[in-house]
Parts: C-alpha cells; sequence; structure tokens
C-alpha cells in the first residue's frame, strides 16, 4: 500500500484511467487516510482531474468529496486558535514579553502550550503562545499536526503556516498588552526550521530565534530581516537532527552557520545541550537578561 498521500492519489488515477472503479476508489480513500483531503486543493483537484472522469461517473464519488471537505474543515478549525498562557506573576504587567513556540511536525500547540515550555514560561515570566502548523499527520488532528515546506513545493500551504503564525501573534496582542521590544519565536525540529523562516522575512518583528533540534541554512536575500537578529540553536548529539544528513556534520554545520548569519549582520550562538535548563539560559541571552 502507498505511505505518500499524492502516491496513493496517483494510483487512483491511473485506476480510473484503465476503468477499475472499486480499486480507484479504495486508493483514494488510501489518499485521504494518508492526509490528502487536507491539502486546500484537494478537493478542486478531484473534481477536475481529467484521470478520474471515470470515477467522478460513480455516486461514491460525493461521499469521497464530501469526507475531503469535513476533515479540512476540521483542521482548519483546530490551527484557527492557537494555545496561550500567561503566568499569573506577570499576568498583570503593564505589557508582557512573549514567546512563540513552534511545535516539532507530529506533535500539536498543546503539547506546547502543557509541557516543558510552559515551565520555562513560568521560571521567566514570559506569556507563552503557540500557533498550529495546518496539516495533520493523521485522521485527528489534535494528535499531530506537520508545517509545509516550500522546498517540496507547497508554497501556498507554507504561505498559510507562516500567515497562521503572524495571526496568533496578532490576536494575543489584541487582548493583551505586549512589549514589542521582547517578542521570541521558537521552534521544536520543523517547527525551529519554520521560526527562522519566517524570522528571516519579518525585519524588525522578533528580538531573537530558538531553534531546537534542528539545522538551517540562512538566505542572503533575507538580509534585511536578518540584520540585528539574535539567533541560538540548541542540540543534542543524541536526539533526532532535522535537515542533517549525519550527526558528524554537526560542528562543521555550527561553525558555518555562525559565519554566515555574522556575515549578514545577525549574531548567532550555537551550541550542544538543549535540555531545560539550556533553553532556559539561551532565551535569558536573547532577551538580554
Amino acid at each position: 500500500a502507498p505511505r505518500h498521500a499524492t502516491s496513493a492519489y496517483n494510483i487512483a488515477c491511473g485506476q480510473s484511467l484503465l476503468g477499475e472503479i472499486d480499486a480507484a476508489f479504495r486508493s483514494l480513500e488510501r489518499a485521504i487516510d494518508l492526509g490528502f483531503g487536507y491539502r486546500a486543493t484537494a478537493v478542486q483537484n478531484a473534481t477536475k482531474d481529467a484521470d478520474l472522469a471515470n470515477v467522478r461517473r460513480d455516486a461514491r464519488f460525493l461521499a469521497v468529496i464530501e469526507r475531503m471537505t469535513l476533515l479540512r474543515r476540521a483542521a482548519e478549525e483546530y490551527a484557527s486558535q492557537p494555545a496561550t498562557y500567561v503566568p499569573a506573576r506577570v499576568a498583570s504587567a503593564e505589557a508582557l514579553p512573549v514567546l512563540i513556540v513552534l511545535h516539532a511536525d507530529g506533535s500539536t500547540k498543546d503539547e506546547i502550550a502543557h509541557g516543558e515550555w510552559r515551565e520555562l514560561a513560568d521560571k521567566l515570566g514570559l506569556a507563552l503562545v503557540a500557533p498550529s502548523a495546518g496539516t495533520p499527520t493523521g485522521l485527528d488532528p489534535s494528535q499531530g499536526m506537520s508545517w509545509n515546506d516550500p522546498r517540496d513545493g507547497d508554497f501556498d500551504l507554507a504561505a498559510d503556516d507562516a500567515k497562521r503564525v503572524s495571526d496568533a501573534l496578532r490576536a494575543f496582542r489584541a487582548s493583551h498588552r505586549v512589549d514589542r521590544s521582547q517578542i521570541l519565536l521558537a521552534g521544536e525540529g520543523r517547527g525551529g526550521q519554520e521560526a527562522f523562516r519566517i524570522a528571516s522575512r519579518i525585519p524588525g518583528l522578533f528580538r531573537g530565534v530558538l531553534i531546537r533540534g534542528a539545522v538551517v541554512e540562512p538566505r542572503r536575500s533575507a538580509t534585511a530581516a536578518l540584520r540585528g537578529l539574535r539567533v541560538a540553536v540548541r542540540i543534542d548529539r543524541g536526539a533526532p537532527i532535522v535537515g542533517l544528513r549525519a550527526a558528524s556534520d554537526l560542528d562543521r554545520w555550527g561553525s558555518a552557520f555562525e559565519q554566515q548569519c555574522a556575515e549578514l549582520g545577525a549574531s548567532a550562538d550555537f551550541r550542544i545541550g538543549s535540555t531545560k535548563d539550556d533553553l532556559a539560559v539561551a532565551l535569558e541571552k536573547l532577551l538580554g537578561r
């Protein structure tokens, strides 16, 4: 059985062309199970794709479209609102420092808001905002969501993810006074890569970025946004590292990353170790405390 949604969809198209209608429906259902229905263009593709013409003549096709529509609606509803937390000791502050954290692929905004990042928010006196990625990793959005990578060709979906992060901050600012000079962006794994990508495109919004468990590559076209930005990278050697082919390349990547950031006007701090205490020290440094 195919393991990727697009592969399952393409198989369904081939089966439809061959007139293997029952098999095509099984492949379409498999594609939906793997997440095809969550794509913003899924329904449009399925209803207009010439390869599925034979399938569309079958009454079962309407049920397939309805299922995709309902799944997409559930994903959008879950991702539309961030999880937030304000420690009691700073709730009455005149202006709140804010930590925005993007979860890893397969995790959720709720895991961020109720796990060790919440403990860090308590310890450091930071309001916590946890936006959600937009694509579920399974049939239940609350069990895992993933970020869309523009390098995979998902440009529109990646733009939606970035907008969801900025919308989360805007919504929080609508109900809380925020210290605009004390806004940090952090992320785990793919969320860390996404955090760096977003910060690289919005000059002056974030005081600093903390990347946990992932490597990134600065873009020279992002010089304006990176200038003056503080970047911290914290990685455990024994843990999976998103974006790195071999653990033996880690130190070489760290040195090159710090140099590249310096050339672009940013300050980068790469270190081994990503325990909760390591993260606390990194966040305090980014805040200039």
